[in-house]
Formats: structure tokens, sequence, C-alpha cells
């Protein structure tokens, strides 16, 4: 996936038309485009129609997009109630890590 700085410097714009080229862009193609970056979801969402992922890093980390940009929001955030309505207007699902799903404390992990 592309990073913010991919981004800005047409990231976006390569893996949109790499989607379309290889004609992967559907909503019913084996492909979804994933990223722990939020920015680069909402732009893909404008330009594609494959599955978009918003990950979920640690609890307490922020996506970077949001550390350069001086933003405060935490992937915590990302998922409440709240945080999900939002993510559902540019991703498709989200993929969380363990600490979210309680694997760790049952597995050891």
């Amino acid at each position: 996936m592309a990073s913010e700085k991919q981004l800005e410097a047409g990231g976006a714009t390569n893996e949109r038309n790499r989607t379309r080229r290889n004609r992967l862009d559907g909503p019913r193609d084996m492909v979804s485009m994933q990223s722990f970056e939020i920015r680069n979801l909402k732009r893909l969402n404008r330009g594609i129609d494959s599955p978009l992922v918003q990950l979920l890093g640690g609890p307490a980390s922020k996506p970077y997009d949001e550390t350069v940009s001086g933003g405060s929001r935490t992937y915590a955030e990302l998922a409440t109630r709240r945080g999900l309505q939002r993510v559902s207007r540019y991703a498709d699902g989200v993929g969380p890590s363990k600490g979210y799903t309680g694997v760790e404390a049952r597995s050891g992990f």
C-alpha cells in the first residue's frame, strides 16, 4: 500500500491506475486494498471500487498520516462505535490487530 509520502507524489493515482490496468478495480474482484493510514484510503475510495480495509495498529498508536499532520486520532478511537461509523464512509471493513480481539490474552501471544 502506498504511504502518505507516495500519495503526495501521485501514489494514489499510481495505485488506481495499476488496479484499473490489471482489471482489478471492481467490487467483485478478489483484491482488497489495505492501509494503516486514513487519507490514502479516502483517496482510493474516490477512484476505485475494490474493497478497502482500514488496518488498526496498536490502540495507543496513531496512523502515520495523523502523526505527520499533527492529528491526535489513535487507532483506539477508530475502533469505537463512532470511529467505525466514520471509517465506514471510506472503507469496506477493518483489519484489527490481535489486541482488539482478545486473542493475546487467551493464547499467550
